[in-house]
């Protein structure tokens, strides 16, 4: 089975400016065996994923804010060991501009296990997480986490789909499925020139 969004399910962001974590629910049941991916979006401090069925979230990249707040996480639970309703949470961290966004994968075969993952900075109008070391494998899920300082929108390229994103918490989530191993970079365009944070997991 190939590895893709499950049928149905829909993406879920939320962002807040003024918490010390922040939560989304997805609409329904996630499945065992299956991936929740997530993107954070914080201050400072080192906030964490978790989930009220008591699944085991991995950090598979941190890139910590260089201004007041703008740092990004991409956080994975790639192989669901309880399913049901489910709620993430990110957190927790200093109160500011936070959000979360989280989606539920389904097709993953041998573990699931993190690849490459790198990660940028700038200020510009357009956003690049620069590229990865080779994938070690052909089918993959790519995560790219962009985060900023001033609210601007998202228009992801490079093959990527946004998949949520939050102007109030200033992030965005956006997904890729590759069939060939390669180098890969998240980009995506900023409706304005502002400071960026780029991350591929």
């Amino acid at each position: 089975m190939a590895i893709a969004r499950v049928a149905g399910q829909t993406p879920q962001a939320a962002g807040s400016a003024g918490a010390t974590s922040i939560a989304v629910t997805l609409p329904q049941n996630v499945v065992a065996g299956n991936a929740v991916m997530a993107v954070g979006k914080f201050r400072n401090s080192t906030p964490a994923f978790s989930d009220n069925l008591g699944n085991t979230y991995a950090t598979d990249i941190t890139v910590d804010p260089i201004s007041a707040d703008n740092g990004i996480k991409i956080g994975s639970a790639k192989n669901l060991t309880t399913g049901g309703a489910c709620t993430i949470t990110f957190g927790t961290f200093t109160s500011s501009r936070c959000g979360i966004s989280a989606m539920e994968y389904s097709g993953f075969t041998g573990g699931a296990a993190l690849d490459q993952s790198t990660s940028a900075t700038g200020s510009s109008a357009s956003a690049a997480s620069g590229a990865t070391a080779t994938t070690t494998a052909a089918d993959e899920l790519l995560i790219g986490g962009m985060s900023d300082g001033g609210g601007v929108t998202y228009t992801w390229t490079g093959s990527f789909t946004v998949v949520a994103g939050n102007t109030t918490g200033r992030f965005s989530m956006g997904d890729r499925v590759v069939a060939a191993t390669g180098a890969y970079n998240a980009t995506a365009t900023l409706s304005a020139t502002n400071t960026w944070h780029a991350a591929i997991a």
